[in-house]
């Protein structure tokens, strides 16, 4: 039904992370697939939804509200925000153009810089590369 709903893949774990659950939310009059997931004793909810925006605002989909420590950073070609308080939680917030895709990966805990580009650069399926 999420596939159904959406005009692209839905995000997914990595292989070999326990799915904890699917879901669809409604977030500023958008639809926004999400996936939750447990890694490393880590909980992970990596989110996508479509976007008109155009503009060099990265949508934050994320839902997450801390974020003491900042960086900018890059997953693949596409340009990321990247916030955390340390040794807690976190997200990576990136949005691909080409396909008008916006997404958030946020972390319940031992979020830093490196773990969440690290598991983003796992995560991210670019719509280009699907078939």
């Amino acid at each position: 039904a999420m596939i159904s709903a959406q005009a692209y893949t839905v995000p997914t774990a990595p292989e070999g992370a326990a799915v904890l659950g699917y879901d669809l939310l409604e977030l500023e009059g958008e639809t926004v697939t999400e996936v939750t997931f447990s890694e490393n004793g880590q909980t992970w909810r990596y989110r996508m939804t479509p976007t008109m925006d155009v503009t060099e605002r990265i949508p934050d989909i994320s839902g997450y509200t801390g974020g003491q420590q900042t960086a900018e950073g890059q997953v693949r070609w596409c340009a990321a925000s990247l916030r955390w308080d340390e040794g807690g939680a976190g997200c990576i917030i990136w949005r691909d153009i080409a396909p008008g895709l916006a997404y958030s990966l946020s972390a319940d805990s031992g979020a830093s810089e490196k773990t969440l580009a690290d598991m983003a650069a796992l995560v991210f399926k670019p719509a280009q590369e699907e078939s």
